[in-house]
């Protein structure tokens, strides 16, 4: 029987390559296999097909909790910036700001997760639709005596 080129180093490349939220194709692209090894190592070989959903895991929680400081406005950037003084020396300045909180963010979270809707439910029973049904016959026969 052949020996498996699923060798350690591999498992691990392709772990590293799903925690940075590649598909995977990509990352059997970018370990340098097909996407037919790749996908028969996720059947053959457990820790193959452990490293791929833990990575999976990992990315998804670092997106998960970015989204939540967006949100929650809890995001800072810092910008660089380098001006050169008369006397030809470097000064670099470093602001932080604040980003506020992302309205389409919380939005999303309050539609998702506390189970919020902005959409009105409307119940319309059998006859109301027998009315309204008869009520368009009616004006329709309206129009074509005006004619």
């Amino acid at each position: 029987m052949a020996k498996s080129k699923c060798t350690s180093e591999l498992i691990e490349k392709a772990q590293i390559e799903a925690e940075k939220g590649c598909t995977r194709e990509a990352i059997a692209n970018n370990i340098g296999i097909s996407k037919q090894s790749f996908y028969t190592y996720l059947k053959e070989n457990i820790d193959f097909l452990d490293a791929i959903l833990k990575g999976e895991e990992s990315c998804l929680k670092k997106v998960y909790n970015k989204y939540i400081d967006m949100a929650l406005g809890n995001c800072t950037i810092t910008e660089t910036t380098v001006e050169q003084t008369d006397d030809g020396h470097k000064h670099v300045k470093k602001v932080t700001k604040q980003i506020p909180p992302h309205v389409g963010a919380q939005i999303f979270y309050l539609k998702n997760k506390a189970g919020m809707t902005d959409r009105q439910r409307i119940e319309i029973v059998e006859s109301d639709l027998e009315k309204f049904a008869d009520a368009g016959m009616q004006i329709g026969t309206e129009e074509d005596e005006d004619e």
